[in-house]
């Protein structure tokens, strides 16, 4: 955290001494026209959720009812623009996951680090650190979220950030973006070490946007201060893993791992002699918005299919979601259906590498309701919602107590010695957000 720190104030200090350069400026800048001076630009956001949560569910060992309070998120982030270049930069300081790179061990917390390069009129290229450009939901703003998280369907197919270069751009409402990423994910240390390379994670997002997206890497969910506007996207998504090092680059992935790429359900990935996997994905997705500045209405629809599959065998997931909101200042309500059809082959394995069945094809559903209350605008907004989960797998930890696996997907190790259920799972959230 002291590093973190130290390396936070070093960029605040060189963005403020960049700033009051700039101010100052020599007399060959003072020449410039304004409309050039304008250009730049810098603007430093943040936000903080505290979440509080009931779940209930049937557990053998302790209380049914269980009661949380977290501090989700604590992040803090610039934008800047020079010269028609856009960066931005994001870092994750609170409760979320810890990424921990192996070897030597650093906790690094970095999200985003890109910039937005012009190229012609109509296209631009993203390079850096940014969310993959797949699926809606994927690549939706987590400020601007109609619900506390991303729905069940999600864990299925998440991508989440990575390091890689995309070129994107439109010609009217038509709309596209192809992108080359490592597959490994974010925060990857450096390391010259031996490869067998497969093929890179290659990513296509082509569609038409009329009016609604106005950043293509981070849409919005939330009526409040939205534009008005349609859009419907296909997605792919092909790569081919590479043995790097010890272990491959779909085997060894920090953070953002689907349950396709998870070794705690999926027993071929990290099965010994290591061998190179494929992994794609397709899919759609479709949102309208009809946004004023007392009310309004929207609607969002996607589809997924993805695919995993090496020597040992192939497993492969399909899911989707549905949600509408109606938005009258301050209140916006909001309700979601969400499914994800698991493979019956999905299995962890213990030390001695016997293989347990996590779960069988049988659907996993989820209904949520939500209410938000917004003050100061959308800078303030308190989210109360009621999700209600059918089907969802729950391990039971002998003589410990009960894990529903939509909220821990790791908790699968417990299998070994104990058991999983199909249970519904009732849950209330309530969730304070503040943006600066």
């Amino acid at each position: 955290m002291k590093q973190m720190i130290s390396f936070l104030l070093a960029v605040l200090l060189v963005l403020a001494l960049a700033t009051c350069i700039r101010a100052q400026g020599s007399d060959q800048q003072a020449m410039k026209s304004a409309s050039q001076f304008d250009s730049s630009s810098l603007t430093f956001y943040g936000r903080l959720q505290t979440l509080g949560f009931a779940q209930n569910l049937k557990d053998g060992y302790r209380d049914n009812t269980r009661l949380y309070l977290y501090l989700k998120q604590a992040r803090l982030g610039a934008k800047a623009t020079y010269e028609d270049i856009d960066f931005d930069v994001q870092l994750a300081l609170g409760g979320e996951e810890i990424v921990k790179a192996p070897s030597p061990g650093a906790d690094l917390s970095l999200l985003d680090l890109s910039a937005d390069i012009p190229v012609t009129k109509s296209l631009r290229i993203k390079a850096g650190q940014f969310k993959v450009p797949y699926g809606r939901e994927n690549i939706s703003d987590e400020a601007f979220l109609q619900f506390t998280d991303p729905s069940v369907q999600y864990l299925g197919f998440k991508l989440g950030r990575d390091v890689g270069i995309a070129l994107h751009g439109n010609s009217g409402t038509f709309t596209s973006t192809i992108g080359v990423f490592t597959g490994g994910g974010r925060d990857v240390p450096i390391r010259y070490i031996p490869q067998d390379l497969g093929f890179p994670m290659i990513v296509a997002r082509v569609g038409m946007n009329d009016g609604l997206d106005e950043n293509l890497f981070n849409v919005k969910q939330n009526l409040s201060a939205s534009s008005s506007g349609i859009a419907l996207f296909v997605n792919a998504l092909y790569t081919k893993d590479s043995k790097v090092g010890h272990s491959t680059a779909l085997n060894v992935k920090l953070d953002d791992k689907s349950l396709l790429l998870n070794s705690n359900w999926n027993p071929y990935i990290g099965k010994q002699p290591l061998v190179k996997s494929e992994l794609w994905q397709i899919g759609a997705d479709a949102a309208a918005r009809i946004s004023g500045k007392e009310r309004g209405l929207s609607a969002e629809a996607e589809l997924n299919y993805s695919s995993f599959k090496n020597s040992y065998g192939s497993l492969s997931l399909f899911g989707g979601r549905a949600q509408a909101a109606y938005f009258t200042n301050p209140f916006e309500i909001a309700m979601r259906y969400a499914l994800l059809r698991p493979d019956e082959n999905f299995g962890v394995t213990n030390s001695q590498g016997t293989v347990f069945q996590i779960v069988d094809s049988k659907l996993i559903q989820e209904i949520t309701a939500a209410v938000s209350f917004y003050l100061h605008g959308n800078r303030v907004k308190l989210t109360g919602e009621l999700p209600v989960g059918i089907n969802i797998p729950v391990a039971m930890e002998p003589n410990l107590g009960a894990y529903a696996l939509t909220q821990q997907p790791d908790q699968t190790t417990v299998i070994a010695s104990g058991r999983v259920e199909r249970q519904t799972v009732i849950e209330a959230r309530m969730q304070l957000q503040v943006m600066f």
